[in-house]
């Protein structure tokens, strides 16, 4: 529909009027009628924007054409943010209303139309468009952001949402959005105002406070989903996931969700699939180093008592109950690291310490236990609990072999294996790094440098703690070769399988658990990922191929087989994929003859 001479006069002098300079002299109590007219063709071209008879290829003419101009009209809006917001508020009644009026237009002129069509790669969100053409746009977004949460304005709610649109939008520009957030107070300080925003409104239940309370959380998933690597650590933050732990267990609290209203408790759900995403992503990222203090904090007893509001989900009740997946399933998701990370004491303990409550005292799961069996949450608990208590065995059985572990490399008691649990003194401050007697820790002190070591484990990676013991890497090292050996002593079954399984031309649910040994990326902290089979066939240009001399050296039996040629083992594995077995590759290996060896600890389920 083609737009009207009234409308395209009303732009065109818009546009005109955006050319003249701002005045040199604004008075906060009394705008100025040139500052009036500024307003009206802002409501103008706002207007215009979201004219909804556009087509999308009008759209993009009216988009070029605002980019184009959006320089000028810049000038003007940054000009009376910085008047009537950033220096504070107005002292007359007159110019408040003009402030008040000058934020949701400001509102207006950044976030607009979507294209209803399929987007052309030159598509690219509109406000995107704008921050290219001005960089000081997202800074004084925030800046006004700031103001009005000091304030606790009305208008609180179009900042957060302008905040959420521009922080989606440059994240699609990595060097923009790296830009943006260079300035090395900008984020931290950002982010704590975000955390005190949650910790202060969680428990209101107004309506403006509660779409704010969605924006506050769907930041942080945003900056854990899609944030450059090298920025990440500003976001996802020890505080960051303190602040969320604590609002999960509010959340999920039955109490605190039954003294909810309706539209609360809709908004509920929505919270914790953010959190749930955020903690996700943020264990991809730090691995158990994030997920060990959220265990702590009570995440698996909170877990737990979702039962309520998982109920209310389903009965179509909250916000967005359609939308897949759901809440019970986000919930269980979050399980599918922990099995992984059960090599790390500070992972296990705690899971294992739920367990004990929950033999105590039955009730804490009796809601999750009401669930059918089909419940995805039922499911991974009951895998989880199986699964933590298995490893406790075996990390039992390991520590009762009595291995001295030492970080001395001049300690001549390093590797002996007294037959008894050996009690091992830890670094106090580091609380990673193991000794056998303290003179030994003294000596490592003084000659070997264990100072730098405990400053980098301390500080941690992006402020979250080095979760990996020694003797988790030990055990590791321990529990691989176990099933190293156990992978040897069944090769030749498992080729029976497959050729079964090829003569039947079917297929069969039997797991096949596939011991490999290949090169990881070398991390700080191991990442300790799963790994399908399907990424395996691609990385056989990092395999090694690795001698029974260097396989005894580091602990093999000596009956093990002359050679391991991993590339022909890639070959195993698309064999077995194709003969119908489900593949995991179990455990891998790590570094050469004289390097420290380090194993992927795997979990043996899918969720």
């Amino acid at each position: 529909m083609p737009v009207s001479a009234r409308t395209a006069a009303l732009v065109a002098g818009a546009y005109r009027h955006f050319r003249i300079p701002p005045p040199s002299f604004i008075d906060p109590s009394c705008p100025s009628s040139h500052l009036e007219r500024s307003l009206r063709y802002l409501d103008v071209l706002s207007n215009h924007l979201r004219d909804a008879t556009l087509t999308d290829s009008q759209k993009r003419a009216v988009l070029a054409e605002y980019t184009r101009n959006w320089p000028l009209i810049w000038v003007h809006v940054s000009t009376m943010l910085t008047h009537f917001i950033l220096e504070g508020k107005p002292p007359t009644t007159e110019g408040i209303a003009f402030r008040d009026r000058l934020l949701q237009l400001f509102h207006d002129a950044i976030t607009f139309f979507r294209f209803t069509e399929p987007a052309t790669q030159r598509d690219k969100p509109p406000c995107l468009a704008l921050m290219e053409e001005t960089p000081e746009l997202f800074p004084l977004i925030l800046s006004v952001w700031h103001q009005l949460m000091d304030e606790d304005h009305s208008s609180l709610s179009l900042m957060f949402r302008s905040l959420d649109v521009t922080v989606t939008a440059c994240l699609l520009d990595k060097a923009l959005f790296i830009r943006n957030w260079e300035c090395v107070d900008l984020a931290p300080n950002f982010m704590w105002r975000l955390r005190s925003y949650i910790y202060k409104q969680l428990r209101s239940q107004d309506q403006i406070t509660l779409l704010c309370l969605e924006y506050a959380f769907r930041i942080p998933l945003f900056f854990s989903q899609d944030s450059p690597t090298q920025l990440l650590h500003l976001f996802i933050t020890r505080e960051t996931l303190t602040c969320l732990s604590w609002a999960f267990k509010f959340l999920t609290n039955p109490h605190n969700f039954l003294r909810r209203g309706r539209l609360a408790a809709g908004f509920s759900v929505q919270y914790l699939k953010y959190i749930c995403l955020t903690f996700y992503y943020s264990s991809k990222y730090h691995g158990p180093s994030a997920t060990a203090p959220l265990l702590r904090q009570g995440l698996l007893r909170s877990v737990l008592q979702a039962v309520e509001i998982i109920a209310y989900e389903e009965a179509g009740s909250g916000k967005d109950a359609r939308a897949s997946p759901t809440l019970a399933q986000w919930l269980a998701n979050l399980f599918l690291p922990l099995g992984t990370y059960f090599c790390y004491h500070r992972v296990l303990d705690p899971v294992l310490q739920t367990l004990k409550e929950i033999a105590r005292d039955p009730s804490l799961a009796q809601g999750l236990h009401s669930q059918p069996e089909s419940c995805p949450l039922k499911k991974a608990f009951d895998k989880i609990s199986t699964y933590a208590s298995e490893i406790k065995e075996l990390r039992d059985e390991f520590e009762s072999e009595g291995l001295i572990i030492c970080a001395n490399p001049e300690c001549t008691q390093r590797g002996i294996r007294t037959g008894c649990k050996f009690r091992y003194q830890q670094c106090s401050r580091c609380q990673a790094t193991i000794y056998c007697p303290r003179r030994c820790q003294r000596r490592d002190w003084q000659v070997n440098n264990h100072r730098k070591k405990c400053e980098e484990v301390c500080q941690g990676i992006g402020l979250v703690k080095y979760t990996l013991t020694d003797v988790d890497l030990q055990f590791m090292e321990w529990f691989a070769l176990r099933h190293i050996r156990l992978h040897w002593d069944s090769e030749l079954m498992i080729q029976r399988s497959l050729q079964q399984a090829r003569q039947e031309n079917g297929t069969t649910d039997t797991s096949v658990l596939i011991v490999d040994y290949c090169r990881s990326d070398d991390t700080l902290d191991c990442a300790f990922i799963s790994v399908t089979a399907e990424e395996y066939t691609t990385r056989t240009d990092n395999l090694m191929k690795v001698s029974c001399r260097e396989l005894r050296d580091q602990g093999h039996p000596e009956d093990c087989p002359c050679t391991v040629d991993n590339m022909a083992h890639a070959s195993k594995v698309k064999d077995m994929q194709r003969a119908g077995f489900e593949v995991v590759v179990h455990a891998m290996f790590r570094g050469g003859r004289n390097s420290r060896v380090e194993f992927v600890f795997p979990c043996p389920f899918k969720l």
